[in-house]
């Protein structure tokens, strides 16, 4: 017999290969010391906690083989990305998943699901435009490709957690060459509109100063034209007379035109 840990984090499943009953034990290996004949029993592991898995096309970073994700977008324009997941195997579906697919967690993770993972954003991206893919529709195609995934994953034992590009997409010298153009003139869009919204805005401010002015002007003069008629309306024969005499000095004008300017008063009774 040989000897076994289950770690935390991690179920097993036994697998009998020979006798009556060979095949795999419906309930997963718990936590703990795992006794088994290497002749006529395999155990596997699986994960149970959320483990992170990167497909790309560095062979320094992953595994050695590219492992990167290609689809198309609807104009057709070819996109290549690496991608970066979170994800574990619901422990009590560990049995039926491994019936289903006779695999280890490593080879089912690295050939079934890299291969759903691919499909996904193929169906994803199949109507969305090149521009969406390379800029703001970006992330609601990771959000679209995982809600997917757990979809149709999740009654099987799969978890997801997490579905990431790691870096930009890349794509060949022309479709970059489009985008940097739309991305530029929708740049010089934005900066003329801007220029008009601040010519508008100046021209708003000029209008609005000139309309304080006028309106202070105005003001002043209502002010002045009330005073005037307060003074006119308040001049009497009596008032100017008196204030004539007030103001003569007594010398008499030295040219006339034959008469004494002197000023009425009103005789006494």
């Amino acid at each position: 017999m040989f000897l076994d840990t289950l770690g935390p984090g991690y179920v097993g499943i036994k697998i009998n290969q020979y006798g009556s009953q060979r095949g795999v034990e419906d309930f997963p290996l718990s936590i703990g010391r795992v006794w088994y004949n290497p002749f006529t029993e395999d155990v596997y592991k699986f994960p149970t906690y959320l483990q992170s898995i990167v497909w790309t096309k560095d062979e320094n970073e992953g595994s050695a083989e590219d492992d990167s994700i290609t689809f198309n977008s609807v104009e057709g324009a070819i996109f290549n990305v690496d991608i970066a997941l979170s994800y574990g195997f619901e422990a009590e579906k560990v049995p039926s998943l491994f019936l289903e697919y006779q695999k280890s967690a490593e080879e089912i993770t690295h050939v079934y699901m890299r291969s759903q993972v691919r499909d996904s954003f193929s169906r994803q991206t199949s109507t969305m435009r090149m521009m969406e893919i390379y800029g703001e529709g970006k992330q609601r195609l990771l959000d679209a490709v995982k809600q997917d995934l757990r979809t149709r994953l999740g009654p099987k034992g799969f978890r997801f957690d997490m579905v990431s590009f790691i870096g930009a997409p890349r794509a060949d010298d022309k479709v970059i060459k489009s985008i940097n153009a739309v991305l530029q003139a929708a740049q010089r869009a934005i900066e003329a509109e801007n220029k008009v919204r601040q010519s508008i805005a100046k021209a708003q401010q000029k209008i609005e100063t000139a309309k304080g002015t006028a309106e202070s002007l105005l003001l002043v003069a209502r002010g002045q034209a009330e005073a005037n008629r307060t003074v006119a309306a308040s001049l009497t024969p009596e008032l100017i007379d008196w204030q004539a005499v007030q103001t003569w000095n007594g010398v008499l004008p030295q040219v006339t035109s034959g008469g004494i300017p002197l000023i009425q008063l009103p005789l006494g009774k």
